[in-house]
């Protein structure tokens, strides 16, 4: 999966929908304390993992040419 950003220059994401990935993705975010390296990179993993999800989900809406 590409990222949003990518998507929308592909035409096959529609530019509002970018915000909505970010929205959606910080929305399904726990917030824990960064504590250790380990559980950023798992915030990060999570984050990036579910913003593709969201993009590819969201990609499948039309888009005006």
């Amino acid at each position: 999966m590409k990222w949003p950003w990518t998507l929308f220059l592909a035409g096959r994401l529609p530019f509002p929908a970018i915000s909505r990935v970010i929205d959606g993705t910080m929305a399904a975010h726990d917030v824990q304390d960064p504590a250790t390296v380990e559980i950023v990179r798992a915030a990060d993993r999570c984050g990036r993992d579910h913003a593709r999800a969201l993009a590819g989900e969201l990609g499948t809406e039309s888009v005006r040419s």
